[in-house]
């Protein structure tokens, strides 16, 4: 059976309100080891998500009262849904060069999968070259499906 994204995802992220403040999101950042606050409307469907970075400017521009968190999060970025299978977001991850996809299941979101998440299912999972015999006569193992670099169906814009 493959991998699914169910396999690797952390359910374990930081979440607000919309409306929330975005000093009480600097607080839910700080307070995690989290890069990205996911924003969620009040039914707790996806909006969007503020990332640390955007959070670090307006505190240097001194405005982190005058702002809510769906005034400043990327809204719907790319997401993935649960039961995709894990060679589609590695492969999405690996040509958008990003470091996380939020993850959904019928809509919601229930967390998020990162590159580290995947490589360390790679590392744990594939077959041990250590155990490999040398032969002149095999073969080159064959390339990785999550290294074609078309469109995938499971990865999509919200």
């Amino acid at each position: 059976m493959a991998a699914t994204v169910r396999d690797v995802y952390d359910p374990q992220i930081v979440r607000v309100d919309a409306h929330s403040m975005l000093a009480d999101v600097e607080r839910r950042l700080l307070d995690s080891s989290a890069d990205d606050v996911y924003v969620v409307g009040e039914s707790g469907q996806f909006l969007g998500l503020v990332p640390d970075y955007e959070v670090l400017k307006l505190r240097m521009l001194n405005l982190l009262d005058e702002a809510a968190a769906i005034d400043v999060m990327t809204p719907c970025p790319r997401t993935v849904r649960l039961d995709a299978p894990l060679e589609e977001a590695a492969r999405y991850l690996r040509v958008h060069v990003h470091r996380s996809l939020p993850v959904l299941d019928n809509g919601r979101l229930v967390g998020r999968v990162d590159r580290r998440s995947i490589l360390h299912w790679y590392f744990t999972h594939a077959p041990s070259t250590e155990s490999a015999t040398a032969s002149s006569d095999r073969l080159p193992p064959a390339r990785p499906k999550f290294l074609d670099v078309s469109a995938s169906p499971a990865v999509r814009g919200v």
